[in-house]
């Protein structure tokens, strides 16, 4: 994690995303919290090199506008002021909460060298089955691997899941974009071989990175 991004870059571009989103965003969520229903509430967290922190979130009424606020993940949007203070990150590990199981390492797990972050990786990949130890060999992946590229990544795939109508609560599927199959991944490969496959103007799939991992998909599986 030696590089120019990580030792700073990374932290000023979330400060300037920061503004940039909470511009538009801030006057949203004092308006929707005019809404029935609609509250402000805080949760304690355990970030960087272990420190707790308030993240602060929205909770939203079992309507059906409360729940497109969960779908799009509106109700995260007051943790941006968690990344302006420097709690959070745009991306990084999922944010444990106290009284969850920690690395058999604690807190000199790789994970807790990073922020965490308001994107994971872990979201991205597949949800079904996976254990704690599963989800910190990602944290460590990606703490050990930091860059602009990766993040970039990250927050490529992110966007993607959210049009495509993706939520925290259903399994992981194949993404596919114009013809394209986009799997879980943890590396930056992903952008490259979106670009490529416009560049050549083709129609391809992209194997996902698990070898041992088979899903259907329209009575077939990928591999």
């Amino acid at each position: 994690m030696n590089n120019l991004y990580a030792r700073g870059g990374k932290r000023l571009l979330d400060i300037l995303r920061g503004v940039i989103i909470a511009a538009p965003v801030a006057p949203l969520i004092a308006l929707f919290m005019l809404f029935p229903g609609i509250h402000l509430v805080v949760k304690a967290r355990i970030g960087r090199q272990g420190k707790r922190f308030t993240e602060y979130r929205l909770r939203c009424p079992p309507d059906a506008f409360g729940r497109m606020l969960e779908r799009i993940s509106f109700h995260r949007m007051p943790a941006i002021w968690n990344i302006l203070r420097g709690d959070m990150s745009f991306v990084g590990p999922r944010a444990l909460k106290p009284d969850e199981a920690m690395p058999s390492d604690g807190q000199s797990h790789p994970r807790f060298s990073v922020r965490p972050g308001l994107i994971s990786p872990w979201w991205l990949r597949v949800r079904s089955n996976m254990t704690f130890d599963r989800e910190f060999d990602v944290d460590a992946d990606y703490a050990r691997t930091v860059s602009l590229k990766h993040d970039l990544s990250i927050t490529l795939r992110a966007a993607l899941a959210f049009a495509y109508g993706k939520d925290e609560t259903e399994n992981e599927q194949p993404l596919e974009l114009l013809g394209v199959h986009i799997a879980s991944r943890t590396t930056a490969e992903a952008i490259d071989d979106i670009v490529r496959i416009v560049q050549e103007g083709r129609r391809a799939s992209i194997p996902s990175c698990f070898s041992d991992l088979k899903k259907p998909v329209r009575g077939r599986f990928l591999n």
